[in-house]
């Protein structure tokens, strides 16, 4: 099992405790919460089957870098639907705890953070692709005064006489 400050030990702990959570809320009921809402345990299960070959994909992803050179973007995406599959999983479970009109909220509220998240990330790249612009043309315009300035710098002094007359023809 993965460490408590790991996400997957997080997305673990949390699993557990909801399954828990619906056991005690539904218990000395006739009928199963899985049984009665056939569409929010299929959406559970395939979410967490999905996370679980996500996580798979990613640990063979990180061994595969000493062979290849990474690409960072198949690791991002990874990781994205890795964190897509794991909110769609906890939603739908707490969605059995929520039964009625607070029913949306627990859709809602993972879908909001890992919106979150990604504009988060978003915007740290663009923080950094202005950040290179502004220092590309920055440096642009560093050595084009360098090179207008060599062109408009004045003559030496002359050292000597004849120079001096030269100067002056």
């Amino acid at each position: 099992m993965a460490s408590p400050s790991h996400p997957h030990g997080c997305f673990t702990f949390i699993i557990q405790v909801l399954v828990n959570l619906i056991q005690v809320k539904y218990q000395g009921q006739p009928e199963s919460p899985f049984d009665t809402h056939p569409f929010t345990t299929f959406i559970s299960i395939f979410s967490l089957l999905l996370y679980c070959f996500l996580a798979l994909l990613d640990h063979l992803f990180v061994s595969l870098i000493t062979l290849r050179p990474p690409c960072p973007c198949a690791r991002v995406l990874i990781r994205s639907l890795m964190t897509l599959a794991a909110s769609l999983s906890v939603a739908s479970l707490a969605s059995f705890l929520f039964r009625g009109s607070f029913c949306f909220l627990a859709y809602l509220v993972p879908f909001v953070l890992l919106s979150c998240l990604h504009l988060h990330g978003l915007i740290r790249q663009l923080h950094g692709w202005v950040r290179r612009q502004i220092l590309l043309i920055f440096m642009d315009r560093l050595r084009s005064h360098r090179r207008h300035s060599r062109r408009l710098a004045q003559p030496p002094l002359p050292r000597t006489i004849t120079n001096m007359q030269i100067m002056l023809t």
